[in-house]
Order: structure tokens, then C-alpha cells, then sequence
């Protein structure tokens, strides 16, 4: 599996659990969608992908994503063509989480703006299924101080640092 920073730490925990039922909140450009999809594909899972396509606040310090905005859904859409175990939910992330209780294994990179992130870890951390798994990335890095300032204050959160200077974070809830 390869695919972000995060394969080689992702990669053994879904195949280890092998979730059925996952999400991606956030998935903008569908890079991490398909490496999802492809993976628990192999023992019949399917993938909610998550996004509202209209940018965030965040958006500001990096105008390459600003740049990608009009054409993001659609390049998105054009690369999960052919995953027919991925489900499209083009809303809110906070609204999209009462729809999909139970989720196994829940993936944040959505807005990176703290009270964001809070909200989102507030309203999928509800949605997660019991032993389910939580995790997010950009975990300590300096251009999105909210993302680490919210995961921090989640109980038993676990870190690791991915190939890059931040890393890959994730939180279990327990049986």
C-alpha cells in the first residue's frame, strides 16, 4: 500500500482490522480515496468520501488548493470512476457524521482550522463504532497548529511521525 506519508502506518492497521465500514472526511482531490477504497476492497469494505468541495478557511495560507477549487469535485470524481465500493456524500463534514454511525474506521483531513477540527473530532468521535479507529494527519505540523492543538486534547491519542516533518495520528474506541 502507498499512498500519502501515511501507507506504511495506515496500511497494517486496516489490514490488521479489515474495517467494512469506513470514512474519509475530506477527500478533495481523491488521492487517499482510492488507496482506501482499493484496500478494503480486497475483503468487501466500503469507503463514505466526505466533502462539501467549497475550500476552508485554511485555504488562504496555501493557494495551490485555492487554485484547485474549481476543479477539485471533478477531478475527484474523474479518479474513484470504477470503485464501486465508494459512496458519495457531498456536505458538511459535522452534518455527514449523523449519517454514518457504526463507521469502523474514520479518516479527518478536512478543513485544518481548529474549531474545525475540534467539530470534526467532536462529531465522528459519536460516530465511531465501538473498537472502531480514528486518525488524521499533518499531526505537528507548524502550518496547521489547530490540527494538533484539537487532536491533543482527544484521550489516548497516539502519534507517529510520517516521512515528512508531521505525522499520522489515530485514536481507538474502546469495546
Amino acid at each position: 500500500m502507498s499512498w500519502t506519508r501515511y501507507g506504511h502506518l495506515l496500511g497494517p492497521m486496516l489490514l490488521e482490522r479489515r474495517p467494512r465500514y469506513c470514512v474519509e472526511v475530506g477527500a478533495w482531490l481523491g488521492n487517499s480515496s482510492i488507496m482506501f477504497a482499493e484496500t478494503i476492497a480486497q475483503w468487501g469494505g466500503t469507503l463514505i468520501c466526505v466533502d462539501h468541495w467549497q475550500g476552508s478557511p485554511d485555504f488562504a495560507r496555501h493557494p495551490f488548493m485555492a487554485a484547485q477549487l474549481s476543479t477539485a469535485e471533478a477531478t475527484f470524481r474523474a479518479r474513484i470512476r470504477g470503485h464501486e465500493n465508494v459512496v458519495v456524500l457531498k456536505m458538511a463534514s459535522v452534518d455527514a457524521a449523523q449519517r454514518c454511525a457504526g463507521a469502523e474506521f474514520i479518516y479527518i483531513d478536512a478543513s485544518h482550522e481548529e474549531a474545525d477540527v475540534r467539530a470534526d473530532l467532536a462529531a465522528w468521535g459519536v460516530a465511531l463504532a465501538a473498537g472502531g479507529l480514528m486518525a488524521g494527519d499533518d499531526y505537528g505540523d507548524s502550518e496547521f497548529p489547530g490540527v494538533t492543538a484539537a487532536w491533543d486534547d482527544v484521550p489516548g491519542v497516539h502519534y507517529s511521525k510520517g516521512k515528512g516533518q508531521w505525522g499520522l495520528v489515530w485514536v481507538e474506541r474502546k469495546l
